[in-house]
């Protein structure tokens, strides 16, 4: 009996000692998920692609002028649509009617988001009509001096020049002036308020040459 429990003594002394190893599970696969596609960079609005440029053979002379202005009239009426700007055709030129509200915002003392996006798309198109001439005239009603109305209509016509100019038109197509409270759309006394005679006229002349 003592033998029996001194062997078991021994027995129970071993597995402590050297304890029987039990194999690990085997590792479960773990499925592999691809990354995500990179994302693309956000793409700017797609804008109305400007016309092929129209070019005359040879010199613009006056028999290819009225033709050449149909052109330039066309386009110019088709990405004005919907703006609100009158176009008037006076013979071979046209006249794009600009009044004082729509092109400056008086809250922020500049001009509108609107006269802004029009010009530019003017720009577009006197750009790839090249045998044309710019005249920009400024305008303002009988209110306040002659003096002061000659200095604010000469400002207003550089302002929307130098706009045209910033939107790719040649400085050396322009012109600018200011012609204060003479010429005035809506005829009225001294010292009055008449919206519709403060504006900003653009006339695109053909060029002709003999």
């Amino acid at each position: 009996m003592k033998r029996l429990a001194i062997a078991a003594s021994l027995v129970l002394a071993a597995c402590t000692s050297n304890p029987v190893p039990v194999p690990a599970p085997p590792p479960v696969p773990v499925p592999r998920v691809p990354p995500p596609p990179p994302r693309e960079a956000p793409r700017p609005p797609k804008h109305e692609e400007a016309p092929p440029p129209q070019q005359s053979d040879g010199p613009l002379t006056r028999k290819l002028a009225g033709a050449y202005m149909d052109g330039e009239e066309t386009e110019l009426r088709k990405r004005l649509r919907g703006s609100g700007l009158r176009i008037a055709r006076l013979g071979d030129v046209l006249v794009i009617d600009m009044s004082d509200d729509f092109l400056f915002d008086q809250r922020f003392s500049g001009v509108s988001w609107n006269a802004s996006g029009a010009l530019a798309a003017i720009a577009e198109v006197i750009q790839q009509y090249d045998r044309t001439l710019v005249q920009i005239g400024g305008y303002t009603d009988t209110s306040g001096s002659p003096d002061a109305n000659m200095r604010a209509s000469a400002t207003r016509a550089k302002i929307i020049a130098d706009m045209l100019v910033r939107d790719g038109v040649d400085a050396e197509r322009i012109s600018a002036q200011g012609y204060g409270e003479a010429h005035l759309l809506i005829p009225t006394g001294d010292n009055v308020n008449e919206p519709r005679n403060r504006r900003v006229e653009i006339r695109i002349v053909p060029k002709i040459e003999a």
